[in-house]
């Protein structure tokens, strides 16, 4: 997961992690725009790690993919909060677009959220002028 994550964008930081836990401690100083998991991991599964992610609140907004095998499983992490999957073997070429195309959607959320922050300010200017 971690090489086909190096590739698909060059300007993207990877940070890989050899377990959930790590993982999750990681993210106490770090908001990813992507969350790339494997469903099998050591210390708990991919659906656990998606739930406590989701748990944290904050990490709302963050896709997550999760890759798995089992149908159960991606019923699982779907209502968990993954916002898409692979199928192992992961395809590396899909893995690659569904990453892209969630990384493209996260940063034009990113800048409409911006955009709005920015009017929010301006008007509330604007009106404490006008009471003025």
């Amino acid at each position: 997961m971690e090489n086909i994550a190096r590739t698909i964008d060059d300007q993207i930081e990877v940070m890989s992690f050899d377990n959930a836990v790590a993982a999750l401690q990681a993210l106490e100083t770090n908001k990813p725009d992507l969350i790339l998991t494997d469903y099998q991991m050591p210390l708990m599964d991919g659906v656990q790690f998606i739930e406590k992610i989701r748990a944290a609140g904050q990490f709302n907004d963050i896709p997550i993919i999760t890759a798995l095998d089992d149908k159960e499983a991606l019923y699982s992490a779907l209502e968990a909060g993954a916002t898409d999957f692979l199928v192992k073997p992961v395809d590396i070429h899909e893995c690659q677009v569904r990453c892209r195309n969630l990384l493209t959607m996260q940063r034009q959320k990113l800048i409409i959220s911006s955009h709005a922050q920015n009017l929010e300010q301006e008007v509330k200017q604007a009106t404490e002028q006008v009471q003025l």
